[in-house]
């Protein structure tokens, strides 16, 4: 082709079909065809590009985007955009290296040291403990609230007092988990490091996950049908105490139904340490993916799974212990 941009493409398919067979002459050769159409620092900009290809086919990577780099800097569009596009791939291609490199060091439990030379797992273990006792706190607080507010509903289910209760624990726990963090800032605003800054970001996490209102929901259901069965008949009638009867029955849904939102749990820990200010795993974790630092991101996601794989397993190991019936 005549044209500047065909000789252009022509020269560059060709160089880089040189270059991956890593042959200089022919790449000279392929190149001189666009002699006549470039100036001086089009053609430099031209052969740094092959330079680059030639680094890249030889796995020079930090050479080739270093060169290419260089090339993407010429005033011609077609050998910058060429350049760019190169160095896109190489940088995609050395984020999946390091990607899959991390993901060894994981499994050989090889905590490498940040960006800032600080060791992963110190760090780790102290934000760990921090977003612990958040889930904790919040888990108490639904509990306190949801298993006595569950078993008042299904006792009074039709009274005017019962049924705006409802609404009302449904409205709150139907607000996002920043948005409750948010109000509760901008209304409470509590001393960092203080009592009420641990009871507002538990109360953001038990509510703006719906973990007290699922959990109020299953109890309400399952209370309306264990104050009618015969046996909490029969005790009424010996006029001993209920509770300890609906606790023992009512152990097994609350336990499936608090183990099926810990992933949301632990997920809205990361938004309430980030809007409170909280260190813990969730605010180191999203610091760690403004920077693409895979040292953290991976121990730090590695933990939540075990975290969530354990809150499963220990859920097993209490049926057991509550529910005979697991036992045979």
């Amino acid at each position: 082709p005549r044209s500047v941009s065909g000789r252009l493409a022509l020269a560059n398919h060709a160089s880089l079909r040189a270059s991956l067979r890593q042959d200089l002459p022919e790449i000279q050769r392929t190149l001189a065809a666009a002699i006549p159409v470039l100036d001086s620092e089009a053609l430099t900009a031209l052969l740094m590009l092959a330079a680059a290809q030639v680094h890249i086919a030889r796995r020079e990577f930090a050479d080739g985007v270093r060169v290419a780099r260089m090339a993407s800097s010429t005033h011609n569009p077609r050998i910058a955009h060429e350049a760019r596009l190169l160095v896109g791939m190489v940088e995609d291609r050395a984020l999946e290296a390091g990607y899959m490199q991390r993901m060894l060091q994981i499994v050989r439990l090889d905590l490498a040291p940040t960006k800032t030379m600080q060791e992963v797992w110190p760090r780790l273990r102290l934000y760990l403990r921090n977003t612990l006792t958040l889930a904790a706190l919040a888990t108490i607080l639904a509990l306190a609230i949801a298993v006595p507010a569950g078993i008042c509903l299904a006792a009074a289910p039709a009274s005017l007092v019962t049924q705006g209760a409802r609404w009302a624990l449904y409205l709150v726990s139907g607000a996002p988990v920043f948005l409750l963090g948010l109000i509760g800032l901008r209304y409470f605003p509590p001393v960092a490091g203080s009592v009420a800054h641990h009871a507002l970001a538990a109360a953001c996490l038990a509510f703006g996950n719906s973990l007290v209102s699922q959990i109020t929901q299953r109890v309400e259901r399952e209370a309306s049908v264990l104050l009618r069965a015969d046996f909490v008949m029969a005790v009424r009638a010996r006029q001993a105490p209920v509770w300890r009867h609906l606790m023992r029955n009512l152990a097994r849904p609350v336990l499936a139904t608090y183990v099926a939102y810990v992933p949301a749990l632990l997920s809205g820990a990361i938004v309430v340490e980030e809007v409170l200010g909280r260190l813990g795993v969730g605010f180191w974790l999203l610091q760690a993916a403004k920077e693409n630092d895979f040292a953290v991101l991976l121990p730090c996601c590695v933990s939540l799974v075990l975290l969530v794989v354990a809150a499963n397993t220990a859920r097993d190991m209490l049926l057991v212990i509550v529910d005979p019936r697991v036992r045979t």
